[in-house]
């Protein structure tokens, strides 16, 4: 027996923690903006820690083109739905993954 066994990462695991990661950020980042809006829309207080700032980014890059307010709304709600719908991609083939698997 060799003194350096060559250890090998099966590749269904390895895709599986892959979309684990994904699925965990892309869901961190989509409750982070959805804290943000309730932020800037009043329903959670200034001084609250958990939001990602990145409502303020929008309402600043807009702002240059001189864009009304409800359009910042809509283009980060946008952005959620965005988020919303790779996380729940995310999600569905991490469970077909498992499936096909037969677990």
């Amino acid at each position: 027996m060799p003194f350096h066994e060559k250890k090998t990462i099966n590749a269904p695991v390895l895709k599986r923690a892959l979309l684990l990661f994904w699925a965990a950020w892309l869901s961190l980042v989509f409750t982070t903006n959805v804290l943000d809006r309730a932020k800037a829309i009043g329903l959670l207080d200034q001084s609250w820690p958990f939001a990602s700032g990145n409502d303020a980014f929008v309402c600043q890059t807009t702002a240059r083109h001189g864009s009304l307010a409800w359009v910042n709304g809509v283009l980060f709600a946008g952005v959620v739905c965005w988020l919303s719908r790779r996380r729940k991609s995310a999600r569905s083939t991490s469970t077909s993954l498992s499936r096909r698997r037969g677990r």
